[in-house]
This record gives structure tokens, C-alpha cells and sequence, in this order.
């Protein structure tokens, strides 16, 4: 069996973590591939953002649009995005090659060398029971997975995350989670406590009851939280040992970190999906 994943080696050289509190503008650049990662050139101590290739569905979301659009766009791979945010904004050794976004697969061994996935996507979703069983060792040993709705990803979701834990279900992450500080200080609202009448599922809160639902908090006007919808203003995740072991998020950072428009606060709720995938990374190396 082999040993917890270890940050030590792969922090070596982190003298410590800046925050350039200024505003995170989105820097565009044409992208046309995702490919297969590979450790030939790793060093083992620079941060790669590995994404998750799964069966079922379009797992390669936020990171094709080039194909799509052509390479005179303002859209750009979420995943490349994200990464230059973590090398500019942080002393964190990020590792970009080129343009192209990074995968692996869930029974892919090499999974234990990397202490982040990323998971997303639009519908499908199928584990089987090789990936199932590799995922739950990979977060009992320490590895961290962020997982992303975006949009009608959900269902899917649920489902197979609750075959790998059956017994620690998805549950709500409490405002004061040291996630929400790891490096930026951001706020999120919180449950709805008991709020019942209205289909908190749908793809976007009705206005007036946001408003009327901040208003009950105490929570400012302007308050900005999500991805590039607003969808849920809390995250869920699954706990193992009282450590954060996956952050599950229905907002869609993804799609704010590529470049589409965000409602309904513009800019200002894609400055905060940047930091709050900052904050999840600082927060998956250091816990």
C-alpha cells in the first residue's frame, strides 16, 4: 500500500504565498487541445491542475471553445486561466504546458502523485468499480478533488460520489471553513435555513428572492458568490478525518474562469470565481 500523498516534497521551495488584491483581469488566448498527462517532464514539485476523463459525458467542457469558435476569441481554456491566476497572484510553482489543458483518468496509478483533481461537466457521468475504488483511496490518503456542475451535471453527480461513500454523503461546508480564508478572506452566504416554497435547484435563483433572502441575513445588496451563475450560495463537500476531501460546487467556476459572461454581477462574480479557485488549491496543498 502505498503512503499518504505527502505536500512536503511538493512544497519545497514555497517560501511563502503573496495576494495581489488588485483586480484578477481574464487574459485570453486561443487554445485547440486537451491532452493525456504525463510525468516525462515533472519535476514533482510544481503544481499541475489535472482534470478527470470520465465516461458518459463531455468531461472535456470549458477547455474546447477554441474548436468551437475559432482562435480570435476572448474565450480561453478555464483550466490554463486559472492556472496563470495561481502563478501570478501566488509563489505556488504552477506548471502550464503550452496552451493545451491536462487529463487523467480515475485507474490511472499516477493519480496518487498529484494532490488536486478537477471534475466537471454538463450531463453523464459513469464510475466503474475500478474508479470508484481508486477515488476513495486517492481522498483517504490525502488527495483533494474539486468537483464542478456545470449545469445538469448534478443528478449524475450524486449518484456516483455516493457509491464511493456510502456511509459520508455530501454535506454542506460551513461558512467559517478555513477554505473560505485559505488565501483570500471571501464570504459565503450559507444555507437557506429551512427555506421551503421555491425550487432551489434551478439553474438560477429568481431575483426577488435572492434579494428577500439577503435581506433576512443581513447580507449586503452587492453580495457576490458563485461561478458564472449563481446557482447556490453554499458548497457541499465530503469530510474524512474532519479535512475537506472534496468541495462539490453547483456555480459553475469553470465556465467564469473560460470566460463567459456571468450573472448577474459581471466581472465582479468572475474576480470572485477566480479567487475562490485559488482558495480551493492553497487549501488542497497545505491541508
Amino acid at each position: 500500500m502505498p503512503e499518504k500523498i505527502s505536500r512536503r516534497d511538493f512544497l519545497k521551495g514555497i517560501t511563502g504565498i503573496s495576494a495581489a488584491y488588485s483586480s484578477l483581469l481574464l487574459m485570453a488566448s486561443p487554445i485547440f487541445a486537451v491532452q493525456k498527462y504525463t510525468k516525462e517532464n515533472d519535476d514533482g514539485e510544481h503544481f499541475v491542475f489535472l482534470r478527470v476523463k470520465y465516461r458518459g459525458g463531455d468531461w472535456y467542457t470549458d477547455v474546447d471553445i477554441g474548436r468551437l469558435y475559432g482562435s480570435h476569441t476572448d474565450i480561453s481554456q478555464s483550466d490554463i486561466q486559472l492556472s496563470r491566476k495561481l502563478q501570478q497572484y501566488t509563489n505556488i510553482p504552477v506548471e502550464i504546458d503550452g496552451n493545451e489543458a491536462q487529463y487523467i483518468t480515475l485507474d490511472d496509478p499516477e493519480i496518487f502523485s498529484y494532490p488536486f483533481l478537477y471534475i466537471t461537466g454538463h450531463g453523464e457521468l459513469y464510475l466503474s468499480d475500478t474508479e470508484q475504488s481508486m477515488l476513495r483511496e486517492y481522498l483517504e490518503r490525502g488527495g483533494f478533488m474539486l468537483a464542478d456542475d456545470c449545469l445538469g451535471f448534478d443528478y449524475a453527480f450524486r449518484r456516483e460520489i455516493a457509491k464511493v461513500f456510502p456511509d459520508n454523503p455530501l454535506k454542506p461546508i460551513p461558512v467559517d471553513h478555513p477554505v473560505y480564508r485559505s488565501f483570500f478572506q471571501l464570504r459565503m452566504p450559507g444555507n437557506w435555513d429551512n427555506y421551503s416554497g421555491h425550487d432551489t435547484y434551478s439553474p438560477l435563483f429568481d431575483t426577488t428572492i435572492k434579494y428577500n433572502y439577503r435581506s433576512r441575513r443581513g447580507l449586503q445588496s452587492n453580495a457576490v458568490w458563485g461561478g458564472d451563475k449563481q446557482v447556490r450560495p453554499w458548497h457541499e463537500g465530503i469530510f474524512i478525518d474532519d479535512r475537506l476531501a472534496l468541495l462539490y460546487t453547483m456555480n459553475d467556476l469553470g465556465c467564469a474562469w473560460e470566460g463567459h459572461p456571468c450573472y448577474p454581477y459581471g466581472e465582479a462574480q468572475r474576480e470572485w470565481a477566480f479567487k475562490m479557485g485559488i482558495n480551493i488549491i492553497v487549501y488542497a496543498l497545505t491541508h
